[in-house]
């Protein structure tokens, strides 16, 4: 599509004449090789006379502008739906990711204030000494409650 926009750019103006013509691609062919009054008179009775006007009208941009590009342009038409879908994915992509952004700055608002409702120590070193007293403090009650069942198994 960016190699060649005047081809696309015309193909688009002019899609119902090229379907007119691709339909009747052998009249057309044959008028082109031999414009003879039988080959142009059943041209008019395939493609009508307004389209015919059309094509004679058009007869220099359709041979520079769609004759060399037919098959990418009818890939074109074929996946049309698909591409317009693409176009309109890349159109949408910078907003999507604003929202997002958005939603991670509404994210960090409610977070912010829950920080301070959060218990414990900020500091690894304060961490770890709270640590090690309730290790010390297991330890401690595991050795009374040791010595507190030696005792009353000996009793």
């Amino acid at each position: 599509m960016t190699q060649h926009p005047a081809s696309v750019a015309f193909a688009q103006s002019h899609a119902p004449l090229l379907k007119v013509i691709k339909a009747n691609q052998a009249v057309v062919n044959a008028v082109a090789k031999d414009p003879s009054a039988a080959n142009i008179a059943a041209t008019i009775k395939a493609i009508g006379s307004a389209n015919f006007s059309q094509l004679v009208a058009n007869e220099k941009k359709l041979d520079t502008l769609v004759v060399p590009y037919t098959a990418q342009l009818d890939y074109l038409s074929a996946h049309a739906t698909q591409l317009t879908a693409l176009q309109n994915a890349v159109n949408e992509t910078p907003k999507q990711w604003q929202r997002w952004y958005w939603v991670c700055v509404g994210g960090m608002v409610l977070f912010l204030p829950t920080i301070f409702l959060i218990k414990g120590r900020w500091s690894p070193k304060g961490a770890k000494q709270d640590e090690d007293r309730y290790e010390q403090m297991i330890q401690e009650e595991l050795a009374r409650l040791a010595q507190s069942s030696a005792t009353s198994a000996t009793v």
